[in-house]
């Protein structure tokens, strides 16, 4: 696998709560959901009950998942950056022990 693609790769944890998240926001706008107090009401969309969609994506993905998938993006970044930085300290070495990418 090439470099740039590792690395986009190593995005889309983060990509997948974002969109998520944003697409809860959205959904809560566009078919005018609302809440009592710390309830959110029942909300429909098209006939289907949305809902359970809607405290997912605005309430776990932003206090659970948004701070997990940070931390798993950032290891990601991390790990790939060292290999790619190790890869071009052996591209000179002819005893380096692994395969460079092509």
């Amino acid at each position: 696998m090439r470099w740039l693609v590792r690395y986009v790769v190593a995005l889309f944890p983060l990509t997948i709560v974002l969109l998520v998240w944003l697409t809860a926001e959205w959904a809560y706008g566009a078919f005018g959901c609302t809440f009592r107090g710390k309830e959110l009401l029942s909300c429909y969309a098209y006939g289907y009950d949305i809902t359970g969609f809607l405290g997912i994506g605005l309430f776990w993905f932003k206090l659970f998942l948004l701070p997990v998938a940070w931390v798993v993006c950032v290891t990601w970044f991390v790990v790939i950056a060292i290999n790619h930085l190790q890869s071009f300290g052996a591209a000179g070495n002819p005893n380096a022990s692994f395969e460079r990418d092509a």
